[in-house]
């Protein structure tokens, strides 16, 4: 420690959530509040508080101030979408008005999800966000929370022409970059699902493939695939979101 330099710390276990405003001085309570906007529930079996500062004033700033906690039985709401992960566990870290939170499990909905990282800022605008999760899912929960996520109009129209969508998608689900503007990334492993897709006049079923919906396209890869009577092997199909609009098909018929 350097000279002139206080350090103080705090330990305490078995902590609800809520009750994080009574081990919060100064300045960081703000981040607090912040926080309880979207994990407004949780138990926490171990809290760690820890300041530094040349004085008590300064040791109450939120940027020389560092909670660290395990979360679980938590609740992470992202308002816009309306979207709610239950049964949330995780390490979670704040420092200088970033949320940190690793190795994190969740539901959401019927879904599992596992392996994820978060991090939310509070100190500027718009705020940061990046979540970054692997998800075992079914079809219709996947397409329910691309409609809440998608506002793009030509990308919505096309989810909307999905219908009966049926299965089961593993994967990685990725949301960003900031609090009021999120947008979905989608990286699926392993999909087995079918569905009726509006301009097409049979069933689409998908056996086997790599999925990935970003921003700039949406691709399908590997995948065995039939439409109606009809059998590919080897499906490659790339939809290109700009304005060209592009598409691409690839395939060996069976």
């Amino acid at each position: 420690i350097e000279p002139d330099l206080f350090s103080a710390s705090v330990q305490v276990r078995d902590l609800d959530i809520a009750k994080l405003r009574e081990f919060a001085p100064g300045k960081a309570d703000d981040d607090i509040e912040k926080i309880l906007r979207y994990i407004p529930a949780g138990k926490i079996p171990e809290l760690t508080v820890q300041s530094t500062g040349r004085s008590f004033a300064e040791m109450a700033l939120s940027k020389n101030i560092v909670l660290s906690a395990t979360l679980r039985d938590g609740k992470l709401v992202l308002p816009d979408p309306e979207l709610e992960f239950m049964n949330v566990a995780a390490s979670v870290r704040l420092v200088a008005g970033m949320l940190e939170a690793q190795a994190i499990t969740a539901n959401l909905g019927t879904a599992k999800a596992w392996n994820g990282k978060l991090k939310v800022g509070f100190s500027r605008k718009p705020s940061p966000f990046h979540l970054d999760i692997m998800v075992h899912t079914g079809a219709p929960e996947l397409h329910a929370v691309l409609l809440k996520l998608v506002h793009e109009p030509a990308a919505r129209e096309e989810l909307l022409k999905l219908r009966h969508v049926e299965g089961e998608l593993s994967g990685r689900l990725v949301l960003g970059e900031t609090i009021d503007a999120l947008t979905p990334v989608v990286a699926i492993s392993e999909a087995k699902v079918s569905a009726d897709y509006q301009p097409v006049p049979f069933p689409i079923v998908i056996r086997r493939g790599r999925l990935k919906y970003d921003p700039a396209m949406i691709q399908l890869e590997n995948a065995q695939a039939s439409v109606g009577r009809s059998s590919f092997d080897d499906l490659d199909v790339t939809w290109h979101r700009d304005g060209s609009r592009e598409m691409s098909v690839e395939s060996k018929r069976t």
